[in-house]
């Protein structure tokens, strides 16, 4: 049968030309496809099985570290010829010192030995976008944002069948920007909608910070009791979390005894600036749900906000005060959050925004005291006279002077305890 059929079709392509023709191009076609597609295939089959491949979009933490770890490659420094600038500054850094610069690739691809591997990488730079990650038009007046942002990636491609090599990339990236057991803080800075934690900052010792009586202790008491108590507000259907209001005038030390109870607790800090036009209701929920284990969330001069918001009336980006208070406590906010919000003027907040379950604790922190004062210029002057430290506690009215400006006055007088007492009268 089936010899009967192979003779028949070899008959017809030896006589028939149209037949035989056709099977030729059937034949020649099927071939070069194959050919074509061939380097594609092989292509795949090595890519699937012999690299590994990572994405780092700019709103991650991981594309900061990337960016310094390539900023300190020898590819960067000695043979790239592309490249792109930032800077940085250290949170503790002196206000008047210079930014560092950073070199790294420019968007395009780069080849790059590491660890005796082929590291591919492709940086790319997209079109505009809001803080809330939409691309929008920078003509078009429309987006109701007033600063737009590119948008980053880098793809980076190893060499290699083992992807935890990827892993040990970022790990060496972090540690580089982030060292481990360094003692430093990590400051969390609200940009683009997410959190940057490229910042790190020596801690503050407690004492460091002269408060009035044992408020700051008090401080410290509450948060280590509400961080051991999960169980117990759990057991209770109380949401796990705690807030604080500091209110006083300028240069108390209100964000100081933050930074000081975060040191003394091993905590880290997390700062939203609620004046950004380039944060919106949902942004700063999405933030306040992700704000990173073992952090204060700190929202700084509370009462600005809105007055800012009414000059800017016609101005309908923003934050809301609904938006800021479903943040705080709403059904979607996150659990076991310790916030604290600074004001000099408490008079101007609303009361729902610091009702009880949203603050639970009110601390003033005014201008200095005779203690204070008294405790500060020990402080600073160890060597100094019991007389001394009475003459200059005396030429001073209690509460008249901020601690920003008694701190201020001793660090110009640092060295000279006698020079302090002779020029006290710059402090009236």
């Amino acid at each position: 049968m089936f010899d009967q059929i192979w003779t028949l079709i070899t008959e017809q392509l030896k006589t028939n030309n149209f037949l035989s023709g056709g099977a030729v191009l059937m034949v020649g076609g099927w071939l070069l496809h194959a050919i074509r597609d061939y380097p594609l295939s092989l292509y795949d089959w090595v890519r699937e099985r012999f690299i590994v491949q990572i994405d780092i979009p700019d709103r991650s933490d991981a594309f900061a570290w990337v960016n310094r770890w390539l900023a300190e490659h020898s590819y960067t420094r000695n043979r790239a010829r592309f490249l792109t600038v930032t800077t940085r500054r250290n949170q503790d850094d002196r206000e008047d010192s210079q930014p560092q610069i950073i070199l790294s690739p420019a968007p395009g691809t780069h080849y790059i030995l590491w660890r005796r591997r082929l590291l591919m990488l492709t940086r790319t730079r997209s079109d505009s976008r809001t803080s809330q990650g939409e691309t929008a038009n920078p003509t078009s007046k429309t987006t109701g944002f007033a600063s737009l942002f590119p948008t980053e990636t880098f793809t980076l491609k190893i060499v290699t069948r083992k992807r935890q090599l990827a892993r040990e990339l970022l790990e060496e990236a972090r540690e580089l920007v982030c060292p481990s057991g360094d003692g430093r803080l990590c400051i969390h800075v609200a940009r683009w909608g997410a959190w940057n934690s490229d910042f790190k900052r020596l801690p503050r010792p407690m004492d460091s910070v002269v408060l009035d009586g044992t408020m700051l202790d008090e401080m410290q008491r509450l948060v280590t009791k509400f961080l051991s108590g999960e169980k117990w507000y759990s057991d209770r259907g109380i949401p796990h979390r705690l807030g604080f209001l500091l209110k006083g005038p300028p240069g108390s030390g209100k964000s100081s005894s933050v930074v000081a109870l975060a040191s003394a607790l091993k905590m880290d800090v997390a700062i939203v600036n609620l004046a950004s036009k380039n944060l919106d209701d949902d942004g700063l929920s999405r933030l306040l749900v992700s704000t990173p284990k073992h952090t204060f969330l700190l929202i700084e001069d509370i009462d600005c906000v809105w007055e800012q918001r009414e000059k800017n009336s016609d101005d309908n980006s923003g934050i809301t005060f609904s938006g800021l208070l479903n943040a705080i406590d709403g059904v979607a906010a996150a659990e076991g959050r310790v916030l604290f919000m600074t004001t000099n003027h408490p008079e101007k907040l609303d009361p729902a925004l610091v009702r009880p379950g949203r603050i639970d604790y009110q601390f003033e922190i005014a201008n200095a005291s005779a203690s204070q004062i008294c405790r500060l210029f020990s402080r600073f002057y160890p060597e100094a006279t019991d007389t001394q430290t009475f003459q200059f506690v005396n030429a001073i009215v209690p509460g008249s002077i901020s601690m920003a400006r008694l701190q201020g006055h001793m660090t110009k007088y640092a060295d000279d305890v006698e020079l302090a007492l002779k020029h006290v009268g710059e402090l009236a």
